[in-house]
């Protein structure tokens, strides 16, 4: 599909470099580009990975029992229920984390303010712990699935292992997340180079 230019935006401006004194227009997003790449291509992705393994599990459960019992149909397991409605709670926690990002994010380009350092963090944070929720809620239908859910060809597995390399990116690692955010809250720099870049640039102004 054809991008017309209105719609790029280059990425170079998080390490800090000059914009006009008062952005307009998509240059606005600049600061920002590496964020909006982990939302749109990253963090995007993993949820809905993460959905589409708790719709497949639900799908499959009425037809499948549990071994070594009587049960002909996880649907109708207690403990299935219970795991299948905390994954699924992990799933929309998730997506909650996001939406706060992206609205967050949003709201500040258009009225043209820039982000404190704290909100920052709290954006990059968001993501890596929404990864983290989506490969636990994942993992905890893996842990309900029989073993025959390692084999290459499952679809439950071939999610996970796609959601699992997915937060051990660099932009969505949860620890460094954490860290970061947990850093910033007791007062000290920020660890992580997206955010040391934004801020070197909000001091530019």
């Amino acid at each position: 599909m054809f991008v017309p230019e209105k719609c790029v935006i280059t990425q170079e401006m998080h390490q800090g470099g000059a914009l006009p004194a008062q952005p307009k227009g998509r240059d606005r997003y600049r600061p920002y580009a590496q964020l909006i790449v982990s939302i749109t291509t990253g963090i995007s992705a993993i949820l809905g990975l993460a959905r589409g393994a708790v719709e497949y599990f639900v799908e499959k459960a009425p037809h499948k029992g549990i071994a070594m019992t009587v049960h002909t149909s996880q649907a109708a397991v207690g403990h299935i229920q219970y795991k299948v409605g905390l994954a699924a709670m992990k799933v929309e926690s998730a997506h909650l984390h996001i939406s706060r990002t992206i609205d967050n994010l949003e709201r500040h380009v258009q009225n043209a303010e820039l982000l404190s350092l704290k909100e920052m963090a709290q954006l990059q944070t968001d993501m890596t712990y929404a990864a983290m929720l989506c490969w636990e809620a994942v993992g905890l239908l893996m842990a309900e699935s029989r073993g025959s859910v390692i084999a290459d060809s499952n679809r439950l597995s071939q999610i996970f292992r796609d959601i699992r390399g997915g937060s051990n990116h660099a932009l969505t690692t949860a620890s460094t997340g954490l860290e970061l955010y947990g850093r910033v809250l007791m007062g000290l720099p920020p660890q992580h180079v997206i955010i040391l870049g934004a801020a070197a640039w909000g001091r530019d102004k």
